[in-house]
């Protein structure tokens, strides 16, 4: 699929409504995940045979992760989903490190674990990305949105694409609007 052709679909879902099926808001979530992965690039110092994306504090994001991983190849590698546990978070073999545990401390503590290394940390709050996390997936007014932490993305040795970031809410930078 073409890059317009992501960033339409990626568009596209980010208008499902906030009252849609819980299911349908954590499909959305998944499907962000993996359209992060596609405009994002890793340094060649992360190497691995599987793109290996992890969860914590999120199951039923790293259920439909996982439906969708089998028919997804990312950067010619094939995508494993790993679900970690706050009590054995070991993350640093991660590409992506989505968190959704609602609690604080194990999401600092996630974040804090492979800060330095080049994992893209992807949560749920404007939170997140103020704890250092580098991609958060919002919703906002009935809309799912990507804010980003230019910040913690550079800390990490990430470039994420022009277009991906044009489309997010800059926190913890320069306070922008979509597209500006």
């Amino acid at each position: 699929m073409s890059l317009a052709g992501l960033l339409g679909t990626a568009l596209l879902m980010a208008w499902v409504s906030a009252a849609a099926e819980p299911l349908a808001i954590v499909t959305v979530r998944a499907t962000f995940v993996y359209n992060l992965v596609r405009f994002t690039t890793w340094p060649a110092a992360k190497p691995s045979s599987d793109l290996q994306v992890c969860v914590l504090g999120a199951d039923a994001v790293a259920d439909a992760l996982m439906v969708m991983a089998p028919r997804s190849q990312m950067k010619a590698r094939q995508v494993v989903v790993r679900r970690l546990d706050a009590t054995s978070a070991d993350a640093t073999s991660c590409h992506v490190l989505y968190v959704g545990a609602p609690d604080g401390t194990a999401a600092r503590q996630a974040v804090d674990s492979v800060k330095d290394l080049p994992v893209l940390t992807v949560g749920e709050s404007d939170a997140f990305l103020q704890d250092g996390g580098a991609a958060s997936l919002v919703l906002e007014r009935e809309s799912m949105r990507i804010a980003v932490n230019p910040h913690a993305v550079r800390r990490a040795g990430l470039l994420l694409s022009s277009r991906l970031l044009s489309l997010a809410r800059i926190i913890n930078g320069q306070d922008a609007e979509p597209g500006n």
